[in-house]
């Protein structure tokens, strides 16, 4: 939408060309060749001793790295640039670094400090005498202002945005600008309506700014920018259901886009289209652009990386959205079909993008490519195994959809209940599961089963299912369904379950129980501020009673060195670990304890890979004593994909932490009951979990605080 000003004045471009194609790279996407040509005009820059030129070049190599998404870097080389500049008193240098580095403080969350960069950027632009980078800060201000519901500041700083780009001779960046104060205005003027109650009469700048901004792409035969114009208007009159009009802007906005060749445009013009023919009810054309659009955003998924605001960005974030949209009309179209092959293919067509959605989220979390590495050498579930369901909780807007893989098929049941209602009784239950001295949880977990397994139950028990697998989205991460409750029985107590982020990253083969060899790793003393675990000694002791074939890393050897050592030299089929660990919001705040320090999931994934023997993946890893954040959906992401980051068959982790005594006595049943052949990783975890609800010997531990937050992740034979 609103191109990233540059760093370099132009009377640096005949001087620095290399620095001039790089940022050219920049807009194209092409990081790697960008980041050459800055390095080695920096290091030219630099011999020459030129201070202005080297502020410039950083500058540069600055907003590379904010593009690119590397934002501690990205601040260094900015907050660099901004000393040399102000050093050599290059005005128009310091007004362009500081709108750049309010970008990224932005894109930390560092509002006050992102505020500030922008309003002296604003300042020093007007200055200067360069009114379109004043325009740009102005507009990153109100974007700014509008996130921090600060209304009266965002309209104030739109409207100078508006003044200043109106006084612009035509240029593609006024265009540009104009698209974006036009955007961000209705954007505004949807929220103040909302917490304020001002009349539509505010739309009226966005009209009137978009309008502009395709008179001045038509001026200057500009077609990327006019689509963009074109399209955003033509949202103005879909959300005001006047559909002849949005539905003539919007192919005017395909048609552009096309002309410019500018994939990240088109797309959102098919899918606009889409939404237009879904609200018509002609599902089988909405279904047609909603597929165009993601093959269209295939096309460039690479370059995803951020967008003109400075939030950053990812394929899920943007597909996300649209394969909703895909997976809503998918479902509806299917209840228009009878029974047989037709309502198949759409129910199959409708799991198949789901799948999608949720490989790109772990994608997007682990931020690597490790996701789609892991899928790749899956094998297609098709037929699932008998007596065995999966059951897809699909939370739309205005209803729930419970999608379920049967032996027999897919078959779908629609509730109408809004996700809103859902999401509070999943936040209400996480909250008081944990606490241990009451049972206020079970009210939600009895709503919880209503709304999601009694619709579902009549299929289930006429299929004579005995293991259910759950494939979570969203806040339904956050809890363990085994705590869902009938009104007499938890739902543990009538399936074996699992979990998995996606049916189509788990390998459906059976753990090997001859000769199970077991690395178990653990700390029981207290290291770098976590408290002591005084009863993974016991864990550890019974684990090796269970399964003899174990080697032990307790306490001060539990160091990284012979973690890498043993995984090296030997295979395993269980990878136990008895410590703290964490999952944050994203992968650098999710670690394991070790002795000498903690072990990352890119760490865990690299020690995993280690052992030179083996020709088959880690059967099971189990993490013991590791937490999520209450209502963090993010970090309970983490935990569902630590499988799939591990490269393992499957994991065993809990929700949040528990006693260690709870801890010792639930792995322990958990792997006696594994040595059964006959019996699967799940069935072993639920009886595991079933001896605490109906074991006279545990009943100080019945609450299901001790004994629900443990999950089976993945492959669950």
């Amino acid at each position: 939408e609103s191109a990233t000003p540059s760093t370099l004045g132009q009377s640096l471009a005949t001087d620095m060309p290399d620095a001039r194609r790089a940022e050219e790279y920049l807009v194209l996407g092409q990081y790697t060749k960008a980041f050459e040509l800055l390095f080695a005009a920096l290091k030219r820059a630099r011999a020459d001793g030129n201070g202005l030129k080297i502020a410039a070049v950083e500058g540069a190599l600055g907003n590379a790295y904010f593009l690119s998404g590397d934002l501690e870097k990205a601040g260094e080389y900015l907050e660099a640039s901004l000393a040399g500049a102000r050093k050599s008193e290059a005005a128009g240098l310091v007004a362009a670094t500081l709108n750049n580095l309010g970008n990224v403080r932005r894109a930390e969350f560092r509002d006050d400090d992102a505020g500030a960069a922008f309003e002296e950027s604003l300042k020093v632009a007007l200055a200067d005498g360069n009114p379109g980078l004043a325009a740009t800060a102005a507009l990153n201000g109100a974007g700014l202002s509008q996130r921090r519901a600060e209304w009266s500041r965002a309209s104030g700083l739109l409207d100078r945005a508006l003044r200043i780009l109106d006084g612009l001779p035509d240029s593609r960046d006024k265009g540009f600008g104009l698209v974006t104060a036009g955007r961000m205005a209705y954007e505004l003027s949807q929220s103040t309506q909302a917490v304020l109650g001002e009349t539509p009469q505010t739309v009226k700048r966005a009209y009137l700014a978009l309008s502009e901004a395709r008179a001045v792409a038509e001026r200057l035969d500009d077609s990327r920018t006019a689509s963009y114009a074109l399209g955003y208007l033509g949202e103005l009159y879909k959300n005001s259901e006047r559909r002849e009009e949005a539905m003539h802007l919007t192919n005017l906005a395909m048609f552009a886009a096309q002309e410019a060749n500018a994939p990240e445009s088109l797309y959102r013009w098919l899918w606009q289209l889409g939404l237009l023919w879904k609200s018509d009810g002609k599902n089988d054309l909405a279904i047609a652009m909603f597929r165009r659009a993601l093959d269209t955003l295939q096309t460039f998924r690479a370059d995803i990386t951020g967008d003109y605001r400075g939030e950053r960005s990812s394929f899920r974030s943007v597909a996300g959205p649209l394969l909703i949209d895909l997976t809503d009309v998918l479902l509806a179209r299917s209840t228009d079909e009878p029974a047989g092959p037709s309502k198949q293919e759409f129910l199959r067509a409708a799991l198949n993008t789901t799948e999608l959605f949720k490989t790109a989220e772990l994608q997007d979390f682990f931020e690597d490519e490790c996701v789609a590495v892991q899928q790749a050498k899956q094998v297609s579930i098709d037929q699932i195994a008998d007596a065995t369901a999966v059951i897809y909780p699909i939370l739309l807007k205005d209803r729930l959809e419970l999608l379920l893989n049967l032996p027999s098929g897919l078959k779908l049941i629609t509730e109408q209940i809004s996700a809103k209602k859902v999401t509070t009784q999943i936040r209400w239950l996480r909250r008081r599961l944990e606490k241990r001295t009451s049972n206020q949880y079970l009210v939600h977990a009895q709503r919880l089963y209503d709304m999601i397994i009694r619709p579902v139950e009549e299929i289930l028990t006429a299929e004579n299912i005995d293991t259910l697998i759950v494939i979570p989205e969203g806040p339904l991460r956050t809890i363990p369904f085994s705590t869902l409750h009938d009104g007499e029985k938890f739902l543990i107590s009538k399936y074996a379950l699992a979990t998995a982020p996606s049916l189509s990253l788990v390998d459906p083969k059976p753990i090997q129980r001859d000769n199970m060899t077991v690395l178990i790793s653990g700390l029981s003393v207290a290291v770098a501020g976590f408290p002591a675990l005084p009863f993974v000694k016991t864990e550890i002791a019974s684990i090796e009673s269970i399964l003899p074939d174990s080697r032990v890393l307790f306490n001060n050897t539990f160091i990284l060195d012979n973690l890498d050592k043993e995984l090296r030299t030997s295979s395993f089929s269980i990878v136990h670990i008895a410590s703290h660990a964490e999952f944050g919001s994203g992968p650098d705040d999710s670690f394991l304890l070790a002795f000498d320090e903690k072990l990352t999931l890119d760490g865990l994934e690299d020690f995993l890979k280690l052992s030179q023997f083996r020709d088959e993946p880690v059967e099971l890893l189990t993490l013991s004593a590791c937490k999520t954040a209450a209502g963090d959906d993010r970090s309970a992401l983490g935990l569902a994909g630590v499988a799939v980051k591990a490269g393992a068959r499957s994991a065993l982790a809990s929700l949040w932490s528990i006693s260690d005594q709870a801890a010792s006595i639930l792995l322990s049943e958990f792997y006696l009951q594994l040595t059964n052949p006959e019996i699967s990783k799940a069935k072993a975890l639920q009886l595991a979990q079933r001896a605490f609800i109906e074991s006279d010997e545990l009943v100080a531990l019945r609450h299901p605080a001790y004994w629900s937050p443990f999950l089976l992740i993945g492959n669950w034979l």
